[in-house]
């Protein structure tokens, strides 16, 4: 692969996006991302993590 063509991570801001649809509000995982799954059952959410965005200046 071409060097050129990594994209630099040393140059760029990392955010975590965490509005507040994505947050469980309840339950032992307060303040934690609305999973997809709980005990193997699907639960309508989003994932297990916080997107990370980043951005270049």
């Amino acid at each position: 692969m071409n060097k050129k063509s990594y994209f630099n991570l040393s140059r760029c801001k990392m955010n975590i996006f965490s509005p507040a649809y994505l947050i469980t509000r309840e339950d032992s995982r307060k303040d934690y991302p609305y999973s997809s799954f709980s005990n193997d059952n699907y639960i309508n959410g989003y994932g297990d993590h916080f997107p990370r965005l980043y951005r270049s200046d």
